[in-house]
């Protein structure tokens, strides 16, 4: 049997306000942390599980174990999580955990992510993820990835929310 990587997928908590997370969402759905992000759950989906065991955090649904092994992580953020982003990301490295970033906050400022994340993920993952999975399993991944053609995301695949926890 094959040893799998293991894959960590973070949406890391805000630091204001979203709309998400309002009381009144939170009632209706039935769970703590108002709405879920199709975003990791795409990734998941765009991941080959012959390769990866993969597991997906909700940092308002549960805490992160920084203790147990990875040997990668993702993470996507909008632009109210980047300060939590970037406690995640150094936390990783300085365990030596490489960390993957994307999502629109990425997208629309790269620059501001570059210092921080061992790969960048700029514009919709559905081409770039595969890609960037080939390189990393060959052992020869770039720092950066991006779409240069306008993606159709009807084509998207069906996100795959089988890798959050059963606890969140």
């Amino acid at each position: 049997m094959k040893n799998k990587k293991k894959l960590l997928l973070i949406e890391p908590k805000s630091s204001a306000f979203v709309f998400g997370d309002m009381p009144f969402l939170k009632k209706i759905l039935k769970r703590r942390g108002g709405t879920m992000n199709a975003s990791l759950a795409t990734i998941a989906a765009l991941t080959p599980k012959e390769e990866f065991d993969i597991k997906v955090v909700d940092e308002k649904l549960q805490d992160i174990d920084f203790d147990a092994h990875w040997d990668m992580v993702g993470i996507t953020a909008i632009l109210t999580q980047y300060f939590r982003a970037r406690e995640i990301i150094a936390e990783f490295t300085r365990r030596g955990v490489p960390v993957v970033c994307g999502g629109s906050s990425v997208s629309l400022s790269p620059e501001r992510w570059r210092p921080y994340a061992a790969v960048l993920i700029i514009g919709e993952a559905e081409r770039i993820w595969p890609r960037f999975i080939a390189d990393y399993l060959a052992g020869k991944h770039q720092r950066e990835y991006r779409e240069t053609e306008r993606f159709d995301l009807s084509i998207s695949p069906v996100p795959d929310y089988s890798c959050f926890s059963e606890s969140a």
